[in-house]
């Protein structure tokens, strides 16, 4: 078993005419705090959404796993309620 909390394996997110997102894959242990930080168009919202849950299972490809199981294709309310969301900050 897996000491990773949280597990993202091979995340690809395409949209019309632009890959949002290209075999990304993040591991979170307990404990630690990690942050998205890039350039416009990275990919940094799509990655938090996929995670999230606003972008559903099946939209994208690859895994997402919750202390070793899968990520439930369910909304992102009862994700938030699993202990993942997302906050979005703008630093000026």
């Amino acid at each position: 078993m897996s000491d990773h909390i949280l597990e993202m394996r091979s995340i690809t997110k395409k949209y019309p005419g632009v890959t949002a997102l290209s075999d990304v894959s993040l591991s979170v242990r307990e404990g630690e705090i990690h942050a998205t930080c890039g350039e416009n168009g990275a990919g940094k919202s799509t990655l938090l959404k996929a995670l999230s849950g606003v972008e559903p299972v099946g939209t994208y490809e690859g895994e997402i796993r919750f202390r070793g199981a899968p990520s439930p294709s369910t909304p992102s309310t009862s994700r938030r309620n699993r202990g993942s969301s997302s906050s979005t900050r703008s630093w000026r």
